[in-house]
């Protein structure tokens, strides 16, 4: 994810390269494509990604890519093809985009390179020709559809309503044996010996019948060799989405098509609070931040930390972002005045919280007055605050801590 603190708003971007590294993501994607990439592999291979939202998958692809560009398998330049399938136009011909684009990818770098003692026009005509076919709409589908049944998928024929004998659906729109022309293509590529890495991100993003889709497509093209698929996604939210259409066991599934699963590496959370207390430090240092913040700094910061550290708030680089931000905004606000304590609180509730937050926001306006009062008698029922956070976490009396202190530390800049 991008850096922080080079606008007074930090962008939520995946970081582009390892340069902006600030999470320990990069020294993993060069392991992993030393890995992958230690030696020939004719196979085709699925790695699946998985990661939460937020937890720096894209950021991780991009690292991977990076690796990628300057790695070579037997003297051979991998050809790397980036795939956001939400940003398809009409999502429906996913099939019809990707599989041009791949090709047209190896066309493009193969002539380019200085290696021509291949004739590769000729050889790489089947595997444009297998292409062709796999676009010709529901012949052509139903078609994708027998190879993948005779793999263990059978499930998917019902999914695509085979009314008729699929060979026989095919003769009639004129449609060519795709079992022929898959074969001839596979035996091409393994003649050309072309490395090839797709990588396709967000696929979490997708309707649950998109993401059944997109795995029916990434099964037919991994039976071709050379060819390394990496998927980032959300590893429940797909399981879900294949048991909800498949009608199947969508674990079994996704294990069955994912030889290499990897999870996003968790970063630590020394780090995130490193970053944390450097980015908050960074803000209150800025010129254009009143004097009482800056008095208030070195007292507090730790105290607050250490409160947010319990209440496990800051689990993910996104949520870095996110309260930072959300601080940024409260510190250069004109309709409230509060001391950088309670702005750092609040801001965090807001954040991870927001039931909660709306909750104690209606309490701290309700009740201005009496918070003035017992500054350090402060103290709620668990059960209510239970019932505001559970969508969000289970912390709970980490979290009525947070509370407790947030509306002690109002209580005590009102009281003075």
């Amino acid at each position: 994810m991008n850096q922080l603190h080079t606008s007074r708003i930090s962008s939520d971007l995946p970081i582009t390269g390892s340069t902006e590294d600030k999470f320990a993501f990069a020294p993993f994607a060069k392991e992993l494509v030393a890995h992958i990439f230690s030696e020939e592999q004719p196979e085709s291979l699925v790695v699946g990604l998985s990661g939460r939202w937020g937890s720096g998958k894209t950021s991780l692809l991009n690292l991977i890519d990076e690796q990628l560009t300057s790695s070579k398998v037997n003297d051979r330049e991998i050809i790397t093809l980036r795939y956001v399938p939400w940003r398809v136009e009409d999502r429906k011909s996913m099939l019809g985009n990707f599989l041009p684009l791949l090709t047209e990818k190896i066309e493009e770098v193969f002539e380019q390179s200085p290696i021509k003692s291949l004739n590769f026009s000729d050889l790489f005509q089947p595997v444009k020709n297998y292409v062709r076919a796999l676009e010709n709409a529901e012949p052509a589908l139903k078609a994708l559809a027998k190879i993948l049944s005779a793999f263990g998928f059978s499930s998917l024929e019902k999914g695509l309503e085979v009314v008729k004998d699929i060979s026989s659906a095919m003769n009639e729109e004129k449609t060519p044996d795709i079992e022929y022309l898959h074969q001839s293509a596979y035996e091409a590529l393994m003649e050309l010996k072309i490395p090839v890495v797709v990588m396709i991100d967000d696929i979490d993003r997708l309707e649950p019948n998109e993401i059944v889709d997109l795995l029916r497509l990434v099964r037919a093209t991994a039976q071709l060799p050379y060819i390394t698929f990496i998927m980032a996604y959300d590893q429940t939210h797909v399981i879900s989405a294949v048991g909800d259409v498949l009608k199947v066991n969508g674990q079994e599934f996704v294990e069955k098509f994912v030889q290499l699963p990897i999870a996003v590496p968790v970063v630590d959370q020394s780090t995130l609070e490193i970053i944390v207390r450097e980015c908050l430090t960074d803000l209150i240092e800025r010129e254009d931040v009143a004097p009482y913040v800056i008095e208030s700094k070195d007292r507090k910061i730790l105290d607050v930390i250490d409160t947010i550290k319990k209440a496990s708030a800051i689990s993910t680089p996104r949520d870095v972002f996110r309260i930072i931000n959300t601080v940024n905004f409260r510190l250069h606000s004109k309709t409230e005045e509060l001391n950088f304590s309670t702005i750092i609180y609040l801001s965090v509730i807001q954040t991870k919280f927001p039931l909660l937050f709306e909750w104690l926001n209606k309490l701290i306006e309700k009740d201005k007055e009496d918070l003035k009062k017992a500054t350090n008698n402060v103290k709620h029922n668990l059960d209510e605050i239970k019932n505001l956070v559970e969508p969000y976490s289970s912390n709970f009396t980490s979290i009525k801590t947070l509370v407790e202190n947030t509306l002690i530390s109002f209580r005590m800049e009102n009281s003075q």
